[in-house]
């Protein structure tokens, strides 16, 4: 059991798919449109292996493909007049889905050692890598490539727990969210990634 290997295909069809994109008018709504057909294809691969009692490693990859097969979308010409209703019809047929993640890559190792007989200390180390993402069927915005870090160390002494953490070691600059509104006649909203955290966690069994 000090190998585990797990393999994935998928195929996933939609008919009239949601969308969703922020009109920031007074008051702000969220709107929704459809595509006519879309799919989701891919390939998920994971990997765990238990090198000795004290080491775990563990790496996996999902390759991602989001396609509109049949769809338009409405894009307003006129927004910086505030005329809300003068657009052009786009055929996004072909295009990359919006919200779909191309690939995700995660490598990482967890560990523990025993101190004593009520005492431990384990240390955790996650790379996450995240793929390119489309925030609009025109594929004009984009959330390019990123690579998250995260580390944790336990500390377990009897009774009393210790843990040190650390979030987005590095200081990866991307964004969380991401609604193109320029065609309203706005800046385009987006919601930026949470900086580096770091923390500790105490606990006390009772």
């Amino acid at each position: 059991n000090r190998i585990i290997f797990n393999n994935s295909l998928y195929l996933i069809k939609f008919e009239n798919q949601q969308q969703y994109t922020f009109i920031p008018l007074t008051p702000s709504v969220l709107g929704i449109y459809n595509f006519d057909e879309a799919k989701i294809s891919g390939f998920e691969s994971e990997l765990k292996f238990k090198a000795t009692n004290n080491f775990d490693f563990f790496a996996s990859i999902g390759l991602n493909n989001g396609e509109i097969e049949k769809g338009s979308y409405n894009r307003l010409t006129n927004a910086a007049a505030f005329d809300y209703t003068t657009h052009e019809t786009v055929d996004v047929s072909g295009n990359k889905s919006p919200y779909t993640v191309k690939s995700t890559i995660q490598i990482g190792m967890n560990s523990n050692f025993e101190l004593g007989e009520n005492s431990k200390l384990g240390f955790y180390v996650n790379v996450d890598n995240r793929g390119t993402q489309y925030w609009d069927p025109l594929e004009e915005y984009k959330q390019d490539p990123y690579t998250l870090v995260n580390a944790r160390v336990n500390l377990n002494l009897n009774k009393i727990g210790i843990t040190l953490w650390a979030n987005n070691i590095f200081d990866t600059k991307f964004n969380q969210e991401f609604f193109p509104t320029a065609e309203f006649g706005f800046n385009n909203l987006r919601f930026p990634n949470t900086p580096t955290t770091i923390g500790v966690d105490l606990s006390y069994k009772f």
